[in-house]
């Protein structure tokens, strides 16, 4: 029953939009907007927002964005191939990924495994997180995630037509 969730419409909207407003966003990568997100309760996760995808991993022993941008390019060859991830594999931490087919009115989910991450999604109002740097990752990357905040601010104002 639990897996059921994964597959479910709205938790994938769920991600995709209310989770991701109060998370810090990281990177913008090919395969979607990178996101971060730490809570006492549930741990920290790496979110991967596509344009038709979400990504969820345990935030793991990455050190910089180099090896988590890695990981993206490893979990996303991974959902559009439906391959599970292994534990201990490139993959680790790797716990959500679905795909929405807006034609089809279809969500595939390649991969769901239960665990505390859930939390996150179950929050009623997530603590917003705009500048929180993940474990490990050196003081300097804040200016990035500064410009990349006010950069996420400048398309809220003036969206595209």
């Amino acid at each position: 029953m639990l897996s059921e969730r994964g597959s479910d419409p709205e938790f994938f909207t769920r991600w995709r939009s209310v989770c991701v407003e109060s998370m810090t966003l990281i990177d913008v990568l090919s395969e979607g907007e990178l996101y971060f997100y730490h809570s006492q309760h549930c741990g920290s996760v790496w979110v991967v927002v596509g344009a038709q995808s979400v990504m969820v991993a345990y935030c793991q022993d990455e050190f910089d964005i180099s090896q988590v941008r890695h990981k993206v390019e490893a979990w996303d060859r991974a959902r559009k191939d439906g391959v599970k991830p292994e534990l201990g594999s490139e993959l680790g931490g790797a716990v959500y990924a679905a795909t929405q087919d807006p034609s089809m009115k279809r969500l595939d989910v390649a991969w769901f495994s239960a665990g505390d991450w859930l939390g996150v999604a179950r929050l009623s109002s997530l603590k917003p997180q705009s500048e929180r740097l993940p474990p490990l990752w050196p003081e300097t990357y804040r200016d990035r995630l500064r410009q990349l905040a006010r950069e996420r601010a400048q398309r809220r104002e003036w969206p595209e037509a």
